[in-house]
């Protein structure tokens, strides 16, 4: 998966050098869960002219390193820092290491980010944030090995009837896109009983054995009472046949949805390209988007499409954690995307009131998190 972020940068470098460039797959993850679905790995990204790319496998830390230095590596782009390779730095010393923002990841350890020698970021709101939380984190870091450069996903062109032909979505219809929870173990909860109940009585408990089973029936009897989220996406797939919209389910890996979900929906689909990924695609023809907190309002404002993040107060603890590295308005920017609790959704949804994006405004979106100026600008730096 980390292809869908870094494929940009190797177009890149392929285009303006004449480098000798190797891809790197950790093949040191497991088959059985978590990312199982990028095995393999080695078909997940081909070129034009493949004898120019040389491909790795690493199965533990040791080969990465070992291989870097019998490779005579001169730079890594990563989007992770050396130490969470376990990479003695010393051992490599002709090595530059370049860390590339992705979402938040970067984030959640921010300490972490001195075990690199230059770091790229989407604007200088993200400068500004990461200086703010050294200076919180009494971290020394040298600024000047920050480097603006964009989201480097954005350097990209979609075809919008291409994107409905390949996914067979009919062509004159309006198109809304439904973003479920994550996988449940992904949600940081205050306590184990809060934690139970969610897991198993807001988001969608599988139902392949017996006990499962009668999780579901409870399940749909405190729908009636909660609004959990077969119960949200129930009244959006009732809205979409009413006003003629195409509703798309878009999960991950992570979370594999059960057929239920098909039952209520009109298309299901997970990460099925990394590049361009399947999310950019899908947002480029979508119309709204509705989804819990997620960094999807970004990649929502580059595609058009207007976007609603579902507040619920079960999930405050990761949502006050999101509005910690972000601000508000990443998620609630007048004429580009808002913030909702169920209620109001329901009668938005009720009265056929859902938004269309402001162009002009989302130009000052797209200025302020990702540097970005216009379709037409492929003035990414790296």
């Amino acid at each position: 998966m980390y292809l869908k972020f870094l494929n940009p940068i190797i177009l890149e470098i392929k285009k303006k050098s004449n480098a000798n460039l190797f891809i790197y797959f950790n093949y040191s993850q497991s088959r059985d869960r978590g990312k199982w679905r990028d095995f393999p790995f080695l078909d997940s990204f081909n070129f034009e002219h493949e004898e120019s790319v040389n491909k790795r496998l690493f199965f533990n830390n040791l080969d990465l390193e070992k291989s870097l230095f019998d490779e005579k590596i001169d730079i890594v782009y990563s989007l992770l820092p050396y130490n969470k390779f376990n990479i003695e730095k010393k051992k490599l010393p002709n090595t530059k290491w370049y860390l590339v923002q992705h979402g938040i990841d970067l984030f959640w350890d921010i300490e972490d980010i001195v075990y690199c020698d230059l770091i790229y970021l989407y604007s200088d709101y993200w400068k500004s944030k990461v200086q703010n939380l050294l200076e919180e984190k009494k971290v020394k870091f040298d600024l000047n090995k920050i480097r603006v450069s964009g989201n480097p996903q954005f350097n990209i062109q979609i075809n919008k009837s291409e994107v409905r032909k390949k996914y067979n979505i009919p062509k004159n219809k309006k198109i809304l896109i439904f973003f479920p929870f994550s996988q449940p173990n992904a949600y940081p909860f205050e306590h184990k009983l809060k934690s139970y109940f969610v897991k198993n009585f807001i988001i969608y408990p599988n139902t392949g054995n017996l006990l499962n089973s009668l999780k579901r029936q409870c399940y749909y009897f405190l729908g009636f009472f909660l609004s959990n989220e077969i119960k949200i996406l129930t009244k959006i797939y009732e809205f979409c046949k009413k006003n003629d919209y195409f509703l798309i389910i878009k999960s991950r890996s992570k979370r594999v949805l059960n057929d239920d979900f098909k039952i209520i929906s009109d298309l299901v689909l997970y990460d099925e390209q990394l590049y361009p990924s399947t999310i950019i695609e899908l947002l480029s023809i979508a119309d709204q988007s509705i989804g819990f907190i997620s960094t999807i309002p970004g990649e929502a404002s580059f595609a058009e499409c207007y976007n609603y993040s579902i507040f619920n107060n079960f999930f405050k603890k990761i949502q006050n954690r999101y509005l910690k590295f972000f601000d508000i308005n990443y998620f609630d920017f007048n004429g580009v995307n808002e913030v909702i609790n169920v209620k109001s959704l329901f009668k938005n949804l009720n009265k056929n009131q859902l938004k269309k994006i402001n162009l002009s405004q989302n130009d000052l979106f797209l200025k302020k998190y990702f540097n970005y100026k216009s379709k037409n600008n492929s003035d990414w730096e790296y």
